[in-house]
């Protein structure tokens, strides 16, 4: 187009107004970075790596392990909950049909079980003591870690590792010196005991100690996922 006075004086007048909306969205685009820099992020949580666990935890309940999302996949440990705090369980995983049948699991005798229940009853009473493996007290997977140490099985100091060692082992299938797990105050196996018979296990409570519980009292019964066989 050839410039004439009128576009000419146009054009002139127009640059002002090109410079003021430029200005603006300059200093808006500044306003946005700041208010985004400036904005919180939530910290993830803290978690302790336990030394020699098993790292290789992809497997599912199907498969006979656990991958809980409270955890990143591996062995951690988590902070011990008061008895205030775990009185509610958190939710239970879902339920997963294994695809093959089901099969009797060979148990390691009765005599050798017997033993096991033995030294376990020996510690009735034991205050419970957050990381304690016997001396001063017990917390629920030292308990089961000293116990099984007594008669030659080597356990990792954690719920969520023991649970990922040894054979997957059916409700209606429970034998005396199983192990059987629960999900207490986080999502996935987060607390254990030792079957004893007759519907019965024992266990470091965090509120009393080592005691024998029901399976069938309600909160463990709504809080059991699962049983191990090692």
């Amino acid at each position: 187009m050839p410039i004439t006075g009128r576009n000419f004086i146009y054009r002139i007048e127009f640059i002002p107004v090109m410079k003021k909306h430029i200005l603006i969205a300059t200093l808006i685009t500044v306003v946005f970075f700041l208010i985004t820099a400036a904005a919180p992020v939530s910290a993830s949580p803290d978690f302790t790596r336990l030394p020699g666990c098993d790292t290789g935890m992809e497997e599912d309940l199907a498969g006979g392990r656990f991958v809980s999302p409270a955890y990143p996949v591996g062995c951690y440990n988590p902070v011990e909950p008061s008895a205030e705090t775990a009185e509610k369980p958190a939710p239970k995983p879902a339920a997963v049909k294994d695809s093959h049948k089901k099969k009797s699991l060979a148990s390691r005798g009765p005599a050798w079980s017997s033993k096991l229940i033995r030294t376990a009853m020996r510690f009735l009473g034991t205050p419970y003591s957050w990381g304690g493996t016997g001396g001063g007290g017990f917390d629920c997977s030292g308990f089961v870690m000293r116990i099984f140490a007594k008669h030659g099985i080597n356990l990792e100091h954690d719920a969520l590792c023991q649970f990922n060692q040894g054979k997957k082992v059916p409700k209606d299938q429970l034998s005396p010196g199983d192990a059987v797990f629960f999900s207490t105050y986080a999502y996935g196996p987060s607390h254990v005991g030792i079957y004893i018979g007759g519907g019965k296990f024992i266990h470091s409570s965090s509120s009393y100690g080592v005691r024998i519980d029901s399976l069938s009292q309600p909160y463990y019964q709504n809080s059991y996922v699962g049983a191990r066989r090692y």
